[in-house]
């Protein structure tokens, strides 16, 4: 369990190592790019991340502010989940909504990385793709793929919002039990260790702390 927690923790990007891969300049396909930080503001796999189309994406007006939700069918869970997107994500959304108008007409929100049902032709590709743009902004090559961003984005979310609590988070994530979220808590109370160890030390040589007063 504790190996499980340390590679959870080692595989999350912080807000700020993301907007280092934001800077970062590279030649790879922009819409892997926007894939890979879709999911680092969703929590979406992989493999609810390349086949999502744009019937999934749901847009409402509540008492005059518009927000964005996804309503699909999990590929690894087959549940189905109506998600909240997050200000970053509905960002991508409507950057690949403006780009869709000049582009062949796709059900897709990220064609040109959906991958051919039966094969990982595509995901080769990305993950090779990935590995390009992690030794641009010289992080871990190990570190970037589809999975970090999922952890990505439950650590943020537990770090980031106070209402970012463990059960909210098993509900983002699309998790049926939430023993499979605990392992992200675990994470949260190694920062929270961290922190009190970050304290700095007095010296109690000069004094008898078991003196009565």
């Amino acid at each position: 369990q504790r190996l499980k927690m340390q590679d959870i923790f080692r595989n999350a990007f912080t807000i700020a190592e993301l907007q280092l891969l934001a800077n970062t300049n590279c030649k790879i396909d922009k819409q892997i790019k926007q894939a890979y930080f879709f999911s680092c503001f969703t929590g979406l796999r992989w493999s609810d991340v390349n086949p999502l189309r744009w019937d999934e994406v749901i847009v409402k007006e509540i008492e005059g502010e518009v927000s964005y939700y996804l309503y699909f069918e999990q590929e690894k869970t087959e549940g189905i989940e109506y998600l909240p997107v997050s200000d970053n994500a509905v960002d991508i959304l409507k950057e690949r909504q403006a780009e869709a108008l000049l582009e062949e007409k796709n059900v897709y929100v990220f064609p040109r990385i959906k991958e051919v049902e039966g094969t990982k032709k595509i995901y080769q590709r990305v993950l090779r793709s990935l590995k390009v743009w992690a030794r641009a902004a010289e992080i871990d090559t190990k570190k970037l793929h589809f999975h970090s961003g999922r952890h990505s984005f439950a650590t943020n979310v537990l770090e980031s919002s106070a209402e970012g609590d463990l059960y909210t988070v098993s509900k983002l994530l699309g998790h049926k039990d939430i023993k499979s979220t605990q392992i992200y808590a675990k994470v949260r109370d190694k920062r929270k260790l961290d922190a009190v160890k970050a304290l700095p030390k007095i010296d109690f040589t000069q004094t008898n702390l078991n003196a009565v007063s």
